[in-house]
């Protein structure tokens, strides 16, 4: 029968030690602490391009109602700090809130400048008209020419 016997110095370690871990430790607070300013604004980036988008599709939307007579009546957006509402009636103060479409909106996302938009019913016109998006130092125009075409 054959000894198995293994040697002290072949023997594995059990654990590690605490200048080890310290170690390690120390290099994942130096990854985090130099990619995480970067990670930051890469989603702020991403949250104010998305943010865009949503807003030029609830225009598109808003139009589109005001160009199909929806009821009768001109068709708005109307944006605030927690949510973009489609609206119908010649402005959000003078609206039928029953007929309100209510639509998210980033929490990080400022809006200054145009924060209500009418479109008249069956043209589609408004008045010219821009929108400020603002996260951090990154700012994004949603820009709207009289004829109603959004930029």
């Amino acid at each position: 029968m054959v000894s198995h016997k293994i040697s002290a110095k072949h023997k594995a370690a059990h654990g590690a030690t605490l200048i080890e871990v310290l170690i390690a430790v120390a290099i994942a607070v130096l990854i985090i602490g130099t990619t995480a300013p970067f990670t930051l604004e890469f989603y702020q980036r991403s949250e104010l391009h998305t943010e865009q988008r949503n807003i030029v599709a609830y225009l598109i939307l808003a139009r589109s109602r005001a160009m199909a007579n929806k009821n009768q009546m001109s068709q708005g957006l109307y944006l605030d700090n927690s949510n973009a509402t489609i609206f119908q009636g010649p402005s959000y103060a003078n609206r039928n809130p029953v007929e309100d479409l209510i639509l998210p909106r980033s929490k990080i996302v400022g809006v200054s400048d145009a924060s209500e938009i009418i479109f008249t019913q069956l043209s589609g016109t408004t008045t010219a008209a821009t929108t400020t998006l603002r996260v951090g130092q990154a700012i994004r125009y949603v820009v709207i020419n009289p004829e109603g075409l959004i930029q």
